[in-house]
């Protein structure tokens, strides 16, 4: 007889008086009855009783003798849910598995049930990690939903957008956009495209687009949702405030941080709106959100406001020792610290130490980073004693909970010797680093963070006691910065890895200080830091793809694809780095083999990838390989920017300190010079101030130089600024006059063979137009030129400092040189005024090969002013360029309107994306319109070039008027017809104009090979 659920119900409450009477009520049940009491009772909450009943079910009928299989197919699922309540997987495994198993020999079973029993199995496989199998099974139960759809509308869209995140967490971003498709398609037809299921629907699509790297794409779905929520959605829907945060997300992920504050204060303006609200703790969720956006940006004093609006929250919702308060109270320490407030910092860690320890047991890893935290804050305010407290109680923590093998207590190991040091114990400080030092790189391996970490300390400790060990350890840190800078570095977008090479700077600078503090300098120590250097100063350049596939205009779906997987690998990289060997063996992931994946793929998205010049940056070779390539008597001038290290106060400073390497012969020993450049160099150019920039740069290197021979230089920082062939020569002469001057990006990079070219075709572009363009929207192909608002790059104040005038809009250079090369039969294409586009240059060079590509247009170079937050450090790779058709016009307004195809703001980024790998030459002569401009903004164009597969490049290092350019230009270009060879057809040009004239016509010319 089959009872109804409103009659079972009271008949269950009934009985549940006595536990006796309801076995015996279950015993003398039918199977049905068993199984609807079961799920009555789940229903209702009265889990404690019904696990014994579902037991008792399963047990008689599996002991039957002719055992019912949809019966034991249910009993089993109920025996799997039972489980799985309880967060027992192991037990619940193989009862959802035996439930599957009967299901599938049951054709006619109930279909919901076995649904069921799919949708729990792939809930078990994700805790468990198996995101594949819980795919298949979610797959499974979306197939049987979809013989009727209409029986259960929002299960088989909830079963769709579940698939849709597990997918993504298992990198299967093909069949989570199937999915998300499918969610959208039913959440339209169903419910409508107002509708909360609609938006959730949309909103997967975004999360789909976004895991395949089409961040463009996804962001315009993700803030659509948003959009959409906030017309369509009741003011006081809930849900308005989870796409609002989905909407931050990517915002945060596009560097869009204007926006970004904007919908925090919208989601706050909600709440104010709705203050019912306010009792729920999303709110005081939200107040912590945006405490860590703007701990984020840097503003710890709005970072500390929200933190401490939502801890007194808390703390008037929560119990003191429920673990969001804990986190919270951690959170305003956090803030507090940072911004040396120590005091009030400690304050609100020993309160969170104290809750969490009635909250855990004693010493559990919460109290360990806690303590850690505390001992951080001692060590900062040279409290050691007290950091050494905390440092031995986290240590004793991380033994008992992991052991003596595991990676937290050898970490442990590190911090305690650090501290030991400080309080000058050095024999415990060498005991305890030392034995760090031996697990770390059981554990993990050189090539590991950790290990480099301890390498630099023990460096230090030993600088005065042992200085062979100290270099021994010195060099171990070097290693790990050579590959580095190879492997993991260009992963990251230009402003992360500004800050990683801080660190690397400063142990730079202790290495060079070290050395230069030894009567005699080890040639082992030299070469090791000048190979460091080949590397690193090198490895800021790389394109920032990272960065830069965020901003592509309509790329296409190939490019997409590629991006997708770049991100992918380019993740595994970097998460495979923090791994243990243990871990990396577990998860198949071998760095040296996924390097070599991602190079592969980023030849194929970037032109700048398969130039000899980036493929250079990204094989190591060591000085003493670029050595043994150079001519016998070629002279080699390394440039390296570094901090300057006071031992003394043990501090840092960027004071216009730089390293010079001078290998004076391919045999020669190299030696390491220090140059120190005052203001009064740094701040004069040096047409103005020769005699300062002699004394200061030259004097120190020019007695370590032979009498002839080829000079070659690898500037860095300012000294891209110097003009090498107007300083003098050790006879009273110029350089130019003694020796052969060659200028590389960097020392890997030295052209081998000659400068040699046909020069068969040529392409010239000037006499800007600065105001319009004629660049046809139905023209622009998708391609990698990029959109970028002028206010996302510098301020208006900024970028009022440097105006695009008409002051180059004569045509008479190109003209004049395009009817040169034309009389040479030459194949001469001319642009001028509106055509100067950076679109239909791109167009240009996409269709054709150039041999020689000649631009008078000049650079926008925007000096590094993170500091002050003027230029925006998410924007770096941006803020120098070449101003084209139409720049005025954008340059002048903070953003860009819809209908602007081409900005006219032809940036280093986007220069990177130019087809130039047929190109011998590119000449830049209107390049330095802005004196005021550091030298690192002349190199990354410099390197944009270069990158994007041009052999050669000429810009100029100070303005040179229109009738003076010609005059060098026509002789060079007569010279290169004449030699067809670029670099002595400039050294011909200089060394004829220098019998005629001073050196501003003819020594700001910089030939760049």
């Amino acid at each position: 007889m089959t009872i109804s659920q409103k009659s079972l119900l009271i008949f269950l409450l009934f009985l549940i008086t006595s536990v006796s009477c309801l076995s015996q009520s279950f015993e003398e049940a039918t199977w049905q009855q068993k199984d609807s009491m079961i799920a009555t009772l789940y229903q209702g909450g009265a889990i404690n009783v019904i696990g014994g009943l579902i037991g008792e079910a399963y047990k008689a009928e599996k002991e039957a003798e002719q055992p019912d299989k949809e019966a034991l197919a249910a009993f089993s699922l109920w025996q799997g849910i039972r489980y799985f309540t309880e967060q027992n997987i192991i037990e619940a495994e193989p009862f959802f598995e035996e439930a599957l198993t009967h299901f599938s020999e049951l054709p006619n079973a109930d279909p919901t049930r076995h649904r069921d029993a799919l949708l729990n199995m792939a809930d078990l496989q994700v805790q468990k990690g198996e995101v594949s199998k819980s795919i298949e099974m979610l797959d499974g139960a979306l197939k049987m939903m979809e013989q009727d759809v209409s029986a259960h509308p929002g299960i088989y869209l909830a079963t769709l957008l579940q698939a849709v995140d597990v997918s993504i967490q298992a990198g299967e971003n093909d069949k989570a956009l199937v999915f998300s498709r499918k969610a959208l398609s039913h959440a339209q037809e169903n419910y409508g495209n107002q509708s909360d299921e609609y938006l959730q629907a949309l909103q997967s699509v975004g999360k789909t687009y976004l895991a395949q790297g089409e961040t463009k794409r996804a962001s315009n779905l993700i803030l659509q949702a948003y959009e959409l929520a906030k017309n369509y959605l009741p003011t006081d829907h809930p849900n308005r405030i989870y796409y609002g945060n989905n909407a931050v997300t990517v915002l945060r992920r596009l560097g869009r941080y204007n926006s970004a504050e904007k919908t925090y204060k919208e989601m706050l303006q909600f709440f104010e709106e709705n203050a019912s609200f306010k009792n729920d703790n999303l709110y005081p969720a939200l107040l912590d959100d945006i405490g860590l956006f703007y701990e984020e940006q840097g503003d710890l004093a709005n970072a500390y406001d929200y933190y401490d609006r939502a801890n007194v929250l808390f703390a008037l919702r929560l119990e003191r020792n429920d673990p969001t308060y804990i986190k919270s109270q951690i959170n305003v320490g956090n803030a507090l610290r940072k911004q040396n407030k120590f005091t009030e910092a400690e304050s609100y860690y020993l309160d969170a130490l104290q809750n969490i320890r009635s909250v855990y047991n004693e010493n559990s890893w919460s109290e360990a980073i806690l303590r850690d935290n505390l001992a951080d804050i001692y060590f900062e305010t040279e409290q050691y004693q007290k950091s050494l407290e905390q440092r031995e109680i986290f240590r004793s923590i991380a033994e008992l909970v992991w052991g003596p093998n595991h990676e937290e207590f050898a970490l442990a190991l590190f911090n305690v010797g650090k501290t030991h040091a400080k309080l000058g114990n050095k024999g415990e400080a060498r005991e305890y680093q030392e034995t760090a030092n031996t697990k770390i790189r059981q554990l993990y391996g050189d090539f590991n963070s950790r290990a480099y970490d301890v390498s630099k300390s023990l460096a230090e400790l030993y600088q005065e006691e042992d200085p062979g060990l100290a270099l021994t350890y010195y060099n171990q840190a070097v290693e790990f910065i050579l590959k580095y800078c190879r492997t993991i570095l260009p992963l990251y977008p230009r402003a992360d890895r500004a800050v990683i090479m801080q660190d690397f700077d400063q142990l730079l600078a202790r290495f060079s200080a070290f050395i230069l503090s030894q009567q005699d300098q080890s040639e082992t120590a030299v070469l090791s830091l000048q190979n460091a250097f080949l590397n690193y100063k090198q490895a800021i350049q790389m394109p920032d793809l990272a960065a830069l596939a965020t901003e592509f205009v309509v790329p296409k779906t190939e490019l997409r694809k590629q991006y997708g997987q770049w991100q992918t690998i380019r993740q595994q990289i970097i998460d495979a780095q923090a791994l243990t060997i243990a871990q990396r063996k577990e998860r198949e992931l071998d760095i040296d083999l996924l390097s070599t994946q991602i190079y592969n793929i980023q030849e194929k998205m970037l032109p700048a990838f398969s130039s000899e010049i980036c493929r250079s940056l990204t094989q190591f070779k060591s000085m003493n390989e670029i050595k043994i390539s150079l001519d016998a008597e070629d002279i080699v001038i390394d440039f390296n920017e570094i901090l300057f290290y006071d031992a003394e106060n043990n501090s840092y400073s960027n004071n216009g300190t730089y390293l010079a390497f001078v290998t004076a012969s391919r045999l020669g020993q190299t030696k390491m010079v220090r140059l120190q450049l005052n203001k009064n160099v740094r701040g004069t150019s040096q047409l103005e101030n020769q005699s300062s920039y002699v004394s200061q740069i030259w004097q120190p290197l020019s007695s370590l130089l032979p009498d002839k021979g080829r000079i070659i230089f690898s500037p860095d920082g300012f000294m891209h600024k110097i003009s090498f062939y107007m300083l003098p020569s050790p006879n009273g002469k110029m350089l130019v006059d003694q020796y052969d001057i060659l200028i590389v990006p960097n020392l890997k990079s030295i052209p081998s063979g000659n400068t040699s070219t046909s020069l068969s075709n040529a392409l010239l572009m000037g006499a800007t137009d600065y105001y319009e363009n004629n660049t046809d929207s139905s023209a622009l192909q998708p391609s990698y030129l990029l959109k970028i608002n002028p206010g996302e790059i510098a301020t208006m104040e900024v970028r009022s400092s440097q105006q695009f005038t008409q002051t180059i809009n004569s045509p008479l250079e190109i003209n004049t040189l395009s009817t040169q090369l034309e009389k040479k039969k030459k194949s001469v294409e001319m642009l001028i005024g509106k055509d100067v586009s950076k679109n239909n240059l791109h167009q240009m060079l996409q269709a054709k090969s150039y041999q020689l590509v000649h631009l008078t247009t000049p650079a926008f170079i925007l000096n590094n002013l993170d500091s002050t937050r003027t230029v925006l450090p998410s924007t770096q790779s941006n803020h120098t360029g070449l101003a084209m058709a139409g720049a005025h016009s954008s340059w002048t307004n903070d953003t860009l309107s819809t209908d602007v195809v081409d900005d006219g703001l032809l940036t280093a980024s986007e220069i990177q994306s130019l087809a130039l790998s047929q190109t011998d030459l590119i000449v830049c002569p209107a390049i330095a319109g802005n004196l005021s401009a550091d030298g690192e903004g002349l190199s990354i164009l410099k390197h944009a070039f270069l990158q994007a597969g041009a052999k050669n490049i000429i810009i100029t290092l100070w303005p040179i008027s229109e009738k003076d350019r010609l005059s060098f230009l026509q002789l060079f270009y007569k010279n290169l017809l004449k030699l067809s060879d670029i670099e002595q057809a400039f050294r011909r040009t200089q060394l004829k104009l220098k019998k005629k004239y001073d050196v501003r016509y003819w020594a700001g010319y910089q030939l760049i090979s």
